[in-house]
């Protein structure tokens, strides 16, 4: 049976801006001609006047001319003002579509943004995109974990849909922008914009809205530390007190320092990182100690602490520490020991 014909190549549709490119191509090489043929059919016209007369007839402005008309070039004008009609309508149209394009596009765009952002559970609030915004965000990238932006510099929320995160524009300290980006829903709120009373109205809204969120601020000061703290925080993060004291520690302590950030820096470059997985509610090892689970032969991984309930943290635990609901586990391995330990402590 002979094979069916193929199919002949179907010619690239070309895109409407350059559509609008080649018509006002067309529109200019009409000017173009206009010019050349009023000189060279009146040959009293100045190639300022040619110009001149081709604008006033493809405007259908209707000045009168500068030089009595030939027959011939009576014949041209009906021509050139055919043509240029044509053009500049052509232009007109095309010009129309790319701005109606461009808007659908935007509107498509943030019709689909809000709903992605719906669609979030148990996710990050990232509000600020400085520096330090910036580079959180690029940790959460890293770690795959969930989260949305709020910013109200539209360059920044530009900057920030060009890296494909998901972005709310308006001011986190109100309420209306807070409840968009799942503030009942979300697992943690990071208030790191650069004033600290801004920072402040942004966790008094959040506490109040979620009064089990997790929230994170950043303070300059200690005296708007200490506010924060107050307003609901629950942890505040001096940036500069950090990076002072992490600075003093690799010039005193490389070593350490190098462990830490291996631990921190992810499985990608090192094999393994560390993490803190929570015991469950009715979970298999709830009640049992440390040493009756023989971890390190089940799933491989390194427990070295143990942050309890009431906030007592147990470094280096024992293998007759007991396990029990609540309890945060700090354990160090690869990604699939971790995931094998994280199903083990789940509830049932």
């Amino acid at each position: 049976m002979a094979d069916p014909p193929e199919r002949p190549a179907t010619a690239p549709r070309l895109s409407t801006g350059r559509k609008l490119l080649m018509a006002v191509g067309l529109l200019l090489t009409v000017v173009a001609v206009g010019v050349y043929g009023f000189k060279t059919l009146v040959p009293d016209y100045t190639w300022i006047e040619a110009l001149y007369m081709t604008v006033i007839t493809l405007s259908t402005v209707g000045y009168k001319e500068v030089h009595a008309q030939t027959p011939v070039s009576m014949v041209f004008t009906c021509a050139l003002i055919a043509g240029g009609v044509a053009s500049i309508s052509l232009v007109l149209s095309l010009t129309a579509g790319v701005v109606i394009e461009d808007v659908l596009s935007k509107e498509v765009g943030r019709r689909r943004m809000e709903k992605r952002i719906a669609d979030l559970r148990d996710h990050f609030i990232l509000c600020g995109f400085g520096r330090l915004g910036s580079a959180v965000a690029a940790i959460f990238r890293r770690e795959k974990t969930p989260f949305v932006v709020v910013e109200k510099d539209p360059a920044v929320v530009e900057e920030v849909l060009r890296q494909g995160d998901l972005v709310h524009a308006g001011d986190a300290a109100s309420d209306e922008v807070l409840l968009a980006v799942g503030m009942e829903r979300a697992r943690c709120l990071l208030a790191l914009t650069s004033g600290d009373a801004e920072n402040l109205y942004i966790t008094l809204s959040a506490r109040q809205m979620n009064p089990k969120i997790n929230i994170i601020a950043r303070a300059d000061d200690e005296h708007a530390a200490s506010k924060l703290r107050r307003a609901g925080a629950n942890r505040v993060v001096n940036p500069y007190v950090m990076g002072a004291t992490s600075l003093a520690h690799a010039a005193l302590r490389p070593t350490v320092i190098d462990f830490f950030e291996a631990m921190t820096g992810g499985a990608e470059a090192y094999g393994f990182r560390i993490e803190e997985l929570a015991v469950g509610r009715d979970s298999e090892v709830a009640g049992r100690t440390i040493g009756s689970l023989n971890l390190s032969q089940r799933v491989g991984v390194i427990v070295i602490g143990i942050m309890r309930q009431d906030g007592q943290l147990t470094f280096n635990p024992s293998g007759k520490s007991e396990l029990n609901p609540g309890d945060i586990l700090i354990a160090v391995g690869t990604d699939r020991q971790l995931l094998d330990m994280r199903v083990m402590l789940a509830p049932r």
